[in-house]
């Protein structure tokens, strides 16, 4: 990849997952883990976390050792607590990098583009939940996984790095990745690629057996040292999930919103195989496909449903997206490509152009005209809008991928994730309902 792009991806991700962390107030989620990361400190309940004096051992304590250490080197700082997550995203962009690039073999740059510019991503990526562990961790026990099935070397070291890694995953949300992120992908990736596994059926056992241990050794201790508390929190756990926020089956049809910006894409690299039979053959197209489908259907199954519980779906939507936008540009460049494939393409480019003309609108109704926002700044990021949708309507009727690609959508994101964060506080936290949980 060329250091433009390499530059570019930073930017992003640095401006997505770091830059004016705390401007949005935690929710009672988020206040919940910071509290119990602050008794460790302050109480020194490290290996049975308490919340209010009172055992909380609904989630298990990585995440919470993560951000109690930062609370020892930064006290009382919610943006050094939320720029931890922020690592943990940028492991999950690393191994979802390093997986496009080394078991797909295509587009890594603009899916990695996709990914860390995902609504869903962002806001995961900016507060202080352990969702972003357990999938990055997760993700990174996949990859591994992945290299040591498709015979890429090191059988022995990437499956116990896979070990380690779900184990870790474990310890930070429990088996809810296993089940959301590693189960679909083991689904697909038999269907779809039907490897031989005969000569890694040892070491996966064994990648097993270390994802046990390193997961399951604290719930072990709870188990033993705390036995009616873990069991009515297992009892009061299991009965959420089939009486709390209940939703039916067909709630999750919007997912593609989560996507934020890219729900017209990825509505599109869904359903197009469906008349396109070269896209419909393409085995490295429909892995990431089917297992962003069977991720749905198993999240469907279970009756408590809420949005952010489909965040895992965005990694292999993402891959999928981009595979898509990398099909395209080859098509165009060849010439092999069809009236009907360049109507798609510029429809989806023009919906984004529209999308970003439309917030010099919203930035002047929602932050100009009630003092948020200085004339200065609503000017600079209107001058901005305005050339990205110059650059999305030229790539759209020269069918130029590349510019939608690497200058729209970098630059887009980049600078309006830049300049007009720092006045979000004031819209989205009015003063009469901010608390602060310090």
């Amino acid at each position: 990849m060329s250091i433009d792009r390499w530059v570019l991806l930073c930017l992003v991700c640095l401006t997505t997952f770091f830059v004016d962390n705390s401007v949005l107030v935690p929710d009672i989620m988020e206040s919940r883990n910071i509290v119990t990361a602050r008794e460790m400190v302050y109480d020194g309940n490290w290996i049975a976390p308490t919340m209010n004096g009172e055992l909380r051992l609904e989630k298990p304590p990585l995440p919470t050792w993560l951000t109690a250490v930062v609370e020892m080197i930064a006290p009382d700082n919610l943006g050094w607590q939320r720029g931890v997550a922020g690592l943990a995203a940028l492991l999950l962009v690393f191994y979802f990098y390093c997986f496009v690039k080394n078991i797909l073999g295509v587009a890594p740059f603009v899916s990695a583009l996709i990914l860390c510019t995902c609504h869903n991503v962002i806001l995961m990526g900016r507060t202080a939940s352990w969702d972003i562990y357990c999938h990055a961790f997760m993700l990174g026990a996949v990859y591994h996984l992945a290299v040591a099935i498709k015979g890429m070397g090191g059988k022995w070291r990437h499956c116990i790095v896979a070990g380690v890694l779900a184990g870790l995953s474990i310890m930070s949300k429990g088996p809810v990745s296993v089940y959301a992120l590693l189960l679909p992908f083991v689904i697909a990736f038999a269907f779809v690629m039907r490897p031989c596994i005969k000569g890694c059926r040892v070491a996966i056992g064994v990648m097993c057996v270390i994802a046990l241990v390193v997961g399951g050794w604290w719930f072990v201790y709870i188990h033993l040292s705390y036995p009616n508390e873990l069991a009515a929190v297992v009892g009061k756990e299991s009965g959420a999930w089939i009486s709390y926020n209940v939703r039916p089956w067909y709630y999750y049809w919007k997912f593609f919103l989560e996507s934020g910006v890219w729900a017209g894409l990825l509505i599109t690299a869904t359903v197009l195989p469906v008349w396109n039979r070269q896209l419909r053959h393409n085995k490295l197209y429909l892995l990431p496909l089917l297992w962003m489908l069977v991720a749905l259907v198993l999240l469907s199954l279970l009756p408590e449903k809420k949005m952010r519980y489909i965040f895992p779906l965005l990694i292999p939507a993402s891959m999928l997206m981009g595979e898509l936008v990398d099909w395209w540009k080859k098509s165009f460049v060849c010439g092999a490509v069809k009236r009907t494939d360049s109507l798609i393409f510029r429809s989806n480019v023009w919906l984004v152009a529209i999308a970003v003309a439309l917030l010099p609108v919203a930035g002047w109704i929602f932050m100009f005209s009630c003092g948020k926002m200085t004339l200065l700044l609503w000017f600079v990021v209107t001058c901005i809008c305005l050339g990205v949708v110059f650059v999305l309507v030229w790539s759209g009727l020269r069918m130029r991928v590349s510019y939608m690609e690497n200058k729209g959508t970098g630059i887009l994101f980049y600078f309006l994730e830049q300049y007009p964060r720092p006045f979000v506080l004031t819209i989205f936290n009015p003063i009469k309902y901010v608390r602060s949980v310090f």
